[in-house]
């Protein structure tokens, strides 16, 4: 069973467990629109750095075949 938390409209006391939760349906929609596009700046950052270090290797090739003509 959930009681109001007073003056705060945004939580509820849940008598079972006594843990106290945020029902605010906006707030948790903010949240999670914040934390994917968090995870798409590191997923690009992740393929920048992967494609950097493919273009070494391909520079590190390019050397060896010039370097071994």
């Amino acid at each position: 069973m959930r009681h109001k938390v007073a003056d705060y409209k945004q939580y509820e006391k849940d008598t079972d467990s006594k843990g106290v939760l945020n029902v605010d349906g906006a707030s948790l929609g903010a949240y999670k629109k914040q934390r994917d596009k968090l995870k798409s700046v590191f997923d690009t950052q992740s393929e920048i750095n992967d494609m950097k270090k493919d273009i070494d290797e391909i520079k590190s090739l390019l050397h060896h075949l010039i370097n071994n003509k």
